[in-house]
């Protein structure tokens, strides 16, 4: 006969979904009246008594196994309190003797095989959306997770225009693209975001809660990384520490200025739609990563400040560009010049810089060349210049 321990720490227990069966259930779910969930595990067993491992789980981490996202072992050595909990209980009684332990105390002979699965069969029980609270959530499902606030004019409803609200959210996931690609170190001028980036930066609505108007995105990429941090957890970092700027300036300025163009006017417009909206913004930040995460609030009035500061600006990059090319064009009095790349066939066409180190230009003629490409992104448009100023030119 079977029996759920009663008269424990783990409280009354009910069984939910049973995914191994011999002769009684072997693996499967349970929840007490507080409605903690369990996952629990048969390790051994005699004539008259059976060992239990009981791994108490929390819905977005049950649903990362149920999506074989993690496997059991990955469950079991990592538990989401730090221990698990030891149950013995007897064929013909209902008493459990309890007992706490360290994933570190178990032996082989009691953890799961790795690479085993919870079964993907139909479910009985859905075990709904997992924790609203951010940091929890990210630790549970190892993924980043961010909470957005909204505070509409009528508090009463709670309620947004779906054209604005759904505008909001694409104009942020076009901002986690453009901040995610700079953060790649390989920022384009403008075209379509390569969709290898694209792919790292993804982020799935997760749930809508109470309390003003609460949205929940995950994002779609699991980080699995140990020491160094995913992409779209660098892009949620730049992103938060550039909403913390607030209405500030100079330091708005300086970091728009390091983010580039594109990520600049993604912010402008995002800022826009809040403004739309008429609604001041909380955001809650949780990710896996111990040292990352926080919260903050932005008011109406900050954003507004924000959004004219950004109006006003125009984002220039500069950098660099050294080749080996064809001089095919050169006027002294115009300050004009025209060269093509013997490595790559591309051509480059501007001024000559006021300083520029020249050597004897002939046409026709190869040299070594560096050149300034210079972009120059009007925030308020979006749109870009580039240039090329030639400053330096020295034959092969």
């Amino acid at each position: 006969m079977f029996y759920l321990p009663e008269k424990t720490p783990l409280g009354k227990l009910e069984v939910k979904d049973i995914f191994e069966f011999y002769d009684i259930p072997r693996l499967f779910t349970c929840k007490n009246k507080t409605g903690q969930y369990y996952l629990v595990l048969s390790i051994d067993e005699n004539e008259k008594e059976l060992m239990w491992l009981y791994l108490s789980i929390s819905v977005d981490r049950l649903n990362l196994l149920l999506n074989h996202k993690k496997d059991l072992y990955f469950a079991f050595k990592n538990p989401e309190e730090e221990y698990l909990y030891k149950v013995k209980t007897c064929y013909l009684q209902k008493d459990g003797e309890f007992t706490y332990i360290l994933p570190e105390q178990l032996t082989d002979d009691e953890l799961p095989y790795e690479n085993t699965y919870l079964t993907s069969e139909p479910l009985k029980y859905d075990y709904g959306l997992g924790a609203i609270d951010p940091v929890i959530s990210a630790h549970a499902s190892n993924r980043e997770v961010f909470n957005l606030h909204f505070y509409p004019p009528n508090n009463f409803n709670h309620e947004l225009g779906i054209r604005e609200f759904g505008k909001t959210l694409i104009i942020f996931q076009d901002l986690v693209d453009a901040v995610g690609q700079k953060c790649s170190g390989k920022p384009t001028e403008k075209g379509l975001i390569p969709a290898e980036i694209q792919q790292k930066t993804y982020l799935n609505a997760s749930q809508i809660f109470m309390g003003s108007f609460g949205f929940q995105m995950k994002s779609n990429y699991l980080d699995n990384e140990i020491f160094d941090y995913s992409l779209i957890s660098d892009s949620l970092a730049e992103i938060f520490n550039l909403f913390t700027l607030k209405d500030n300036e100079t330091d708005l300025k300086n970091k728009l200025h390091d983010l580039k163009g594109r990520a600049a006017s993604k912010y402008q417009q995002l800022l826009k739609e809040l403004l739309s909206i008429q609604s001041d913004l909380k955001i809650e930040w949780g990710s896996p990563k111990v040292n990352r995460g926080g919260e903050f609030f932005l008011e109406k009035k900050v954003i507004k400040q924000a959004f004219e500061i950004i109006s006003k600006l125009d984002i220039t990059e500069k950098e660099v560009i050294q080749i080996r090319g064809t001089l095919i064009g050169f006027n002294t009095r115009t300050k004009s010049y025209e060269i093509s790349s013997l490595d790559d066939d591309k051509h480059f066409s501007g001024k000559i810089a006021d300083k520029a180190e020249i050597s004897s230009p002939t046409i026709d003629k190869s040299y070594y060349a560096e050149i300034e490409q210079i972009i120059k992104t009007q925030s308020s448009s979006g749109k870009e210049e580039v240039k090329y100023e030639l400053i330096k030119l020295i034959a092969c």
